[in-house]
């Protein structure tokens, strides 16, 4: 074990690597038909439950609707903040962006 890892020995955690990272950029991506830099949150609500499913959390669908409410779109760094602020937290991840 290399120093400085004790501190986090007690709380169960698991780090988004950056090859899971790509996964979900790629995926996040391929969504994006147009190229747009954006993808519709109907789109990315079967990528989310696939996450919480393998982390072991409930996933709203009405949740991503609401998250930044004034848009059915959502790009990719807003799509990485809904997953850290309101998904991960549930699953207790860290993602390394």
């Amino acid at each position: 074990m290399e120093e400085g890892d004790g501190e986090n020995e007690n709380r169960p955690s698991v780090k988004l690597e950056s090859d899971v990272l790509n996964s979900i950029r790629h995926t996040f991506q391929t969504l994006d038909e147009t190229n747009a830099g954006k993808v519709a949150k109907s789109k990315l609500q079967v990528l989310c439950a696939s996450i919480c499913r393998d982390i072991g959390v409930t996933f709203d669908t009405q949740h991503l609707a609401d998250f930044k409410s004034t848009s059915t779109t959502i790009s990719f760094q807003d799509f990485i903040q809904y997953l850290q602020d309101h998904l991960f937290v549930k699953g207790r991840l860290d993602v390394n962006v």
